[in-house]
C-alpha cells in the first residue's frame, strides 16, 4: 500500500494499483505506530523556541528561565501557532505552569500566568512528581504507597496459592523495579 500526501490535512492510498479518492485525513496517528514519531518529528521540526523544549510521545514540555529573552508568554503563544498551523491543538485543560524556586529564596518574582492555564505547585511528567521548591517529598510518598499497594496484591497472590518462587519474580518486577527506578 503506498500513500501520497497532498497536504497535511489530505491523502490518497494506492493498493494493488487501484488509488482512492482524495480524502481529508481528519484524524492523527495510532499512539505508538511506526511512522507516528517521524511525523511528529517533522512536525516539531517547525518549532523553534528560543528555550528549552522537550518532548515525550505527544507531551511538550518548555522551561523557561527567570531572565531570559523571549517571555513564558511569548514561548506559549509560539507553541499554540506553531500547533494551529500542523493543525493540532493544545490541549489547556491537561496544560499546567509551575514555577520552580528554591525553597526560601531572597526575592520572589512571580511572571504573569498564562491565560486559561492552571497555576500548580506539582507536576507528574515521566512518572516522576516534580515539586516546585525542589523537594521529592511528593515523589517518594507515591512510590511507597504504590510499593504497599503492590506489597498487599503479592500478599493476596500468596493468600491464593502462589508458589515462593513466582512470589520472588513478582516481588522482584513489581517492588524492587520501582525502588530502583526512583534511585536513579
Amino acid at each position: 500500500m503506498d500513500c501520497v500526501f497532498f497536504d497535511r490535512a489530505s491523502a490518497e492510498c494506492v493498493v494493488s494499483g487501484d488509488c482512492s479518492s482524495v480524502l481529508g485525513i481528519t484524524r492523527g496517528i495510532i499512539q505508538g505506530s511506526g511512522v507516528g514519531l517521524t511525523f511528529y518529528i517533522i512536525l516539531k521540526s517547525g518549532l523553534s523556541p528560543n528555550n528549552i523544549l522537550s518532548k515525550y510521545a505527544d507531551d511538550i514540555n518548555l522551561l523557561v528561565p527567570q531572565y531570559c529573552d523571549a517571555d513564558l508568554l511569548t514561548e506559549f503563544d509560539n507553541i499554540k501557532s506553531w500547533a494551529e498551523r500542523n493543525k493540532m491543538t493544545v490541549n489547556l485543560s491537561k496544560t499546567k505552569e509551575i514555577i520552580f524556586r528554591r525553597p526560601s529564596p531572597l526575592q520572589y518574582h512571580i511572571v504573569p500566568s498564562i491565560d486559561g492555564v492552571e497555576l500548580v505547585d506539582h507536576v507528574k511528567s515521566l512518572g516522576v512528581i516534580l515539586h516546585q521548591g525542589l523537594s521529592c517529598d511528593l515523589h517518594v510518598s507515591a512510590m511507597l504507597k504504590q510499593c504497599s499497594q503492590r506489597i498487599y496484591l503479592l500478599r493476596m497472590l500468596r493468600i491464593q496459592g502462589l508458589s515462593a518462587d513466582h512470589s520472588s519474580t513478582i516481588f522482584v518486577g513489581l517492588i524492587v523495579s520501582s525502588l530502583l527506578l526512583m534511585s536513579y
